[in-house]
């Protein structure tokens, strides 16, 4: 048996390289790791596996017919890829969007099933949004600051895409290129699928998040007197779809393909150590457990809300570096 004071479990840190975990489970001063090529002992472990884990898939896609090809964004790769004929797109963040109007260029027939989503513009003031969100402070928001944590955590990612126009890219461009949008999905029969009119609700919603965050960086602009002027694209209008139904036949539409771009959960099957909730997530606060000496990075808005970006992981772990450094030390305290 390897031992070792703090050990990280995630891909890519060396102390696992070429190795995966299979098991942790706590023992006396510490925890055991089980990996495909060792056992290791450790008085800490930081679980650094990230947020996107396992794409997930609703309960519903089980009842589409076995004709109708489904896959994740993780999967998809190019409009060639996909059988002929149509494609219903399910989840309006940036992955769901992005890929809708790829297949729509592509010349196919594009019904994007629309929830909970952030509109946001590409360019504001003279200056890349995220520029703008980090000279604000705004992707240092602290995770603690809502009284609502969880919902925090479920916000949807950006409708953003990343091409030499530094073009926007909404639910108000797809729908004027002909991508057709329907409310979030709620059902499936057979090849008979079912939305809900929350179309227009959820895209105001949607336009309002933006507006908070663009007048949040006029507030910072204004208050540093930094030279940024207007243009006609930063005052986008809110956006007012048409729904044209609340169900839609697969087999008449021709749609052959859906892709399912609802996000992602965590597995954590090799996870031995009561710390997760029902719904079989890591219960922490900052990436403190309730088991002493496990920790977790990577996840969203784990200490603040850039913490599931590269930048944002490397600021959580120095703090967690120093949790970890006083927890060794009270170990060996106690120790001696």
């Amino acid at each position: 048996m390897s031992r070792t004071d703090a050990l990280v479990i995630g891909a890519g840190q060396a102390g696992l390289a070429m190795s995966r975990a299979l098991r942790i489970r706590g023992i006396e001063h510490g925890y055991q790791v089980a990996t495909s090529t060792r056992i290791w002992r450790a008085r800490s472990v930081i679980i650094a596996t990230g947020a996107c884990d396992v794409p997930h898939r609703p309960e519903q896609a089980a009842n589409l017919p076995a004709s109708v090809t489904q896959i994740s964004p993780a999967e998809y790769r190019s409009p060639a890829g996909l059988p002929d004929g149509g494609v219903l797109v399910v989840g309006a963040s940036s992955s769901g969007v992005q890929i809708a109007e790829e297949l729509h260029a592509s010349g196919r027939p594009v019904t994007l099933a629309v929830g909970d989503h952030t509109r946001m513009l590409r360019r504001y003031r003279g200056r890349d949004i995220y520029a703008w969100m980090d000279m604000a402070g705004i992707l240092d928001d602290p995770a603690d600051e809502s009284g609502n944590l969880e919902a925090v955590r479920r916000q949807p990612s950006l409708q953003l895409v990343g091409r030499p126009d530094h073009g926007n890219l909404d639910l108000a461009v797809l729908a004027a290129q002909g991508v057709r949008l329907a409310g979030r999905l709620t059902s499936i029969n057979g090849s008979l699928v079912g939305f809900q009119s929350n179309l227009a609700r959820a895209t105001m919603k949607s336009h309002i998040r933006m507006s908070k965050t663009l007048y949040r960086i006029d507030r910072f602009i204004e208050s540093h007197g930094l030279s940024a002027p207007r243009s006609d694209s930063d005052q986008p209008q809110p956006f007012i779809p048409y729904q044209d139904a609340t169900a839609l036949d697969l087999r008449r539409e021709n749609i052959r393909t859906v892709i399912w771009a609802t996000g992602y959960r965590r597995s954590y099957r090799w996870l031995r150590v009561p710390v997760l909730d029902g719904n079989g997530e890591i219960m922490h606060r900052s990436g403190v457990t309730g088991a002493p000496g496990l920790f977790v990075l990577g996840l969203n808005f784990l200490r603040r809300r850039r913490s599931a970006f590269i930048d944002g992981c490397g600021l959580d772990a120095a703090e967690i570096a120093d949790l970890v450094k006083s927890h060794l030390d009270r170990a060996v305290g106690r120790a001696a």
